[in-house]
């Protein structure tokens, strides 16, 4: 009886292994990628545990459940400000295809989750003193000032659906990415910001939409050393059924932004 109460136990541990993020002690350098923006940063239902399962060397900065300014490993649903559980984001998949093409940086990865759905800059949420701005700003430079010689590598940044009409979207998002430049301590150059587009579906179904997609396309004109996660290029990315949900992608449209995302990356990093 003591036998099979042991293995229920060892069961019960190894299954919230797999879905619980462990507290990880260490003094490691990390490469710092801050994701932030509103819910297509962590929305994307149909989560796949052996696709979209931890990877050694990957992990994020806890923000749930006593964990706040912890290092965890990196297990789906990252934790944004909205922690939801099923869904994913690009963020991992950046992350391992990071770590995956560049073999001899003993370097560990470290992402920091700020998606919080439905924020904006309208609602005075991401410009420079609202707290979702500060929250990310004191997050990256806790890490650079406790974990001596990590770096900000890149902001991959995703958002736009709440602020469709904002007459003055385009110029806080362009005040954005230039207040997180200087407000993040020692962020050397390139300092690599990337803005991820809209669904292609929902974008496309208003004029208002189209402009905003537009705006946040046209980021990489208007500042050096900016990128575009472009959702329609080399293919139009979608759903089985793109009436459902149409506002987000699902986790294998997340997948796939996470490798445009990471090529966008790579090609402003030569």
């Amino acid at each position: 009886m003591q036998f099979k109460w042991l293995l229920i136990c060892l069961c019960l541990y190894a299954c919230k292994k797999k879905t619980e993020p462990e507290v990880v002690t260490t003094k490691d350098q990390f490469d710092i990628f801050l994701v932030a923006g509103q819910s297509n940063t962590l929305n994307g239902a149909g989560i796949v545990p052996g696709i979209d399962s931890f990877s050694g060397g990957i992990f994020q900065l806890g923000r749930h459940d006593g964990n706040d300014f912890r290092i965890l490993e990196a297990i789906e649903p990252l934790e944004h400000w909205d922690k939801r559980p099923g869904k994913i984001g690009f963020g991992l998949t950046f992350a391992k295809l990071y770590k995956d093409s560049f073999p001899g940086n003993n370097r560990k990865v470290l992402l920091i989750p700020c998606g919080k759905g439905s924020s904006g800059f309208i609602s005075n949420e991401w410009n420079k003193g609202d707290y979702l701005y500060e929250d990310a700003v004191k997050r990256i430079n806790w890490v650079i000032a406790n974990y001596p010689g990590s770096e900000l590598r890149a902001l991959l940044w995703h958002q736009g659906e709440h602020d469709v009409g904002n007459p003055d979207y385009q110029e806080r998002l362009d005040r954005m990415v230039k207040d997180i430049r200087s407000d993040i301590q020692g962020w050397k150059p390139p300092q690599i910001f990337i803005a991820g587009g809209l669904v292609p579906y929902w974008a496309r179904q208003d004029s208002l939409r189209v402009k905003q997609q537009e705006s946040i396309r046209l980021l990489v004109n208007r500042i050096p050393f900016t990128g575009f996660a472009d959702p329609e290029f080399p293919f139009f990315i979608s759903k089985p059924d793109n009436a459902s949900d149409q506002i987000h992608y699902d986790a294998n449209g997340q997948r796939e932004l996470g490798k445009r995302y990471f090529s966008e990356y790579t090609r402003l990093r030569k």
